[in-house]
Formats: structure tokens, C-alpha cells, sequence
């Protein structure tokens, strides 16, 4: 019995290394000679960005670094995206673009992330203040912020339906945030954000025994086991939570005065898979019911995509082309023009 046992072990243990072996030469020929820690190497690539990026905020987490220029994005001397805009355009009147990576335009250039695209469209002055990886509830915070600062004509919140799972962490993506809590009928901050702490320091014993294997990881991505794998996030609110902070936080964006639209929009999932379609669309629409609720117009931009095509406008990194945002500003135009808000 126990030689049965031994050669049972031997043959998964050579089974788990072929396979291993075949992962990593799938990868590169690099990672057959080179074993790094992928949990780490991934999240020292984000410690670089927000570094490089991003600067600490006492209130937010972090915010976008002013006058920050990379290959693909570049910030204005106030710490928002830039958006080039045509010879001639008046500085008011000025709308605010507010949310998360898909209102920033990650992985595309300046000039094609929607509120550029919008700003072409509505012949008017947009500010985009989208920042990667915030939560709604962060957006808002920031939303609140910019808002008094600039005196926008009117006020545009991109969301996707994981920023509500955002709400529930305290740090997302490496990135420490804002926990908000319950205060009777408003939200009110649990305490003082903590700058960012080294990427190695962050590591659980799991991820240093198991973050070194490439089939573990395509394991773990192709099953969902580990929320946020190998990206390093810190639950602290339970699932549900995050949608009960819908209502809100709109009422928050209701408090500005001034005109806001609640844009839904959708991460490549929804056109990958029926049931995540499913969920998205439920999330989505808890938020829009809570906005309209609060007195604030509202756009899903769900039938603004074909789902035939959909697929096709999407990056590697999961966020909208320059034809998807072309298609978003689209929408987003004809919603104001539905507001009729007096933006001449």
C-alpha cells in the first residue's frame, strides 16, 4: 500500500510539473528560465503606477498626478485627463466628466476617451475627471470636489457595476480607498486613509507559496476562486453591501445643484457571457433607479453597443476602443439633448 501511495504521488507531482512546464513555454520561452513570484511582480506594477501616476489623497485614496504625461495619457495641471479641445472653444459653457478607468479612457489616447468625443459632439468645454480603479463611492467623493471647484453647467457619472463591489473594500488593486459607512440616511467615511504600503509586505503566505506557478494562475482566472487574483484587494464590507450605498450616493450627486446624468455602462463580460450580462444589467439598473429616485436624469448604454460586434470594441485590458467610446459620446450627446439643457 504505501509503494501504491508513492507512485500515485510521484505520478501527480510529474503531472503538476509537465503542465507546468507546458504553461510556462505557452507564456515564453522566457518564464521557462525565469521563476519570479507573479502575485508580486503584478503588484509591484501597479505600486509603479500609482507612484508614477498618482499621488496620495487623505479623502479619496489617490488622485491623478498633476501634469503627469505617459505614452498614452496625459494630466492637466489640475490632475485631470486632458481633453484637447478645438481652436475657438469657449471656456464655458463647461461640463464635468466624473466615474472610474472607463470615463478616464484607459488604454487609449487623449483625444478618443468619451468626454473628448463628447466635447466634439456638443461643441462644449468637458472636463474629464475619471480616475482608474474608483469605487462609486470615490467618483462621488470626487464628483463633490470638482463640482464646487469648477461650477460645471451640468455633471456626467460614468459607473460599471463593479465599482459597487468597490464600495465594499478597503483597498482595490493595491490602491487604498475610502470605506464609507452607514451614518443614518447618508454615508459617512470610517476613518483616515493610509498611504500605500510596499507591494511585498502586502503578500498572504499563499501568495508566496503558490504565486510562482503560471498554471495556478490560469487556474485561478479561469475558475474565479480568488476574488481579485493576484491583484491585492482587502474586503471588509459583505457582498450586497455596495448596491445599498446606490441611493445614497445619489442623493449626494443631487445635493451639487446642479444638472447630473447617470451613465451605465459595461465592462467586456456583459458580451462574453449570458449570466454576467444578467447580473451587470440588475446592478446597473439598481443604480439608475436610485438616481432617477433622487431627481437625476439617467442613460443605460447597454443597447448603445451591438452585441454581434461588442466584443470588437474592447482593449486587452478590458476597456472600450476609440470606436466604443466614439459610440458612448453618442449616446451620452443624445441624452443631454433629450435634457434640453442650455449648453449654447
Amino acid at each position: 500500500m504505501g509503494g501504491r501511495i508513492a507512485l500515485l504521488a510521484s505520478s501527480i507531482v510529474l503531472t503538476l510539473a509537465v503542465l507546468e512546464l507546458a504553461c510556462r513555454l505557452e507564456r515564453g520561452r522566457y518564464y521557462l528560465l525565469h521563476w519570479p513570484n507573479l502575485v508580486l511582480d503584478s503588484r509591484e506594477g501597479a505600486a509603479r503606477y500609482l507612484d508614477q501616476a498618482m499621488v496620495h489623497d487623505d479623502e479619496l485614496g489617490y488622485a491623478p498626478r498633476p501634469s503627469h504625461v505617459d505614452r498614452d495619457a496625459a494630466h492637466d495641471d489640475e490632475g485631470l485627463r486632458r481633453t484637447p479641445a478645438p481652436t475657438g472653444l469657449a471656456p464655458r459653457p463647461l461640463l464635468l466628466a466624473m466615474g472610474d478607468s472607463f470615463t478616464y479612457g484607459a488604454e487609449v489616447g487623449d483625444t478618443d476617451t468619451w468626454p473628448s468625443r463628447l466635447q466634439g459632439l456638443l461643441g462644449v468645454r468637458v472636463l474629464n475627471g475619471g480616475v482608474p480603479a474608483y469605487g462609486l463611492d470615490q467618483a462621488v467623493l470626487r464628483s463633490e470636489r470638482l463640482a464646487r471647484k469648477f461650477q460645471p453647467q451640468a455633471l456626467i457619472l460614468g459607473f460599471i457595476t463593479d465599482d459597487l463591489r468597490r464600495n465594499e473594500l478597503s483597498r482595490f488593486v493595491g490602491f487604498n480607498k475610502p470605506l464609507l459607512i452607514q451614518a443614518g440616511d447618508d454615508l459617512a467615511p470610517a476613518g483616515p486613509i493610509p498611504p500605500p504600503q510596499p507591494a511585498r509586505q502586502s503578500l498572504a503566505p499563499w501568495d508566496r507559496l503558490f504565486g510562482w506557478s503560471v498554471l495556478f494562475n490560469i487556474v485561478l482566472h479561469r475558475l474565479d476562486w480568488l476574488e481579485d487574483w493576484p491583484a491585492d484587494s482587502v474586503r471588509v464590507l459583505p457582498s450586497g453591501a455596495g448596491e445599498r450605498m446606490a441611493c445614497p450616493l445619489m442623493r449626494r450627486l443631487a445635493a451639487l445643484g446642479v444638472p447630473v446624468l447617470v451613465v451605465a455602462q459595461y465592462d467586456s463580460d456583459a458580451w462574453d457571457d449570458d449570466r454576467s450580462a444578467g447580473e451587470q444589467r440588475r446592478q446597473a439598473l439598481v443604480v439608475l433607479r436610485c438616481a432617477a429616485r433622487a431627481g437625476l436624469a439617467t442613460l443605460d448604454t447597454y443597447g448603445a453597443l451591438d452585441r454581434r460586434s461588442a466584443r470588437h470594441l474592447f482593449m486587452p485590458d478590458g476597456h472600450l476602443t476609440a470606436e466604443g467610446n466614439a459610440l458612448t459620446a453618442t449616446a451620452i450627446a443624445a441624452a443631454f439633448k433629450r435634457m434640453g439643457l442650455p449648453l449654447q
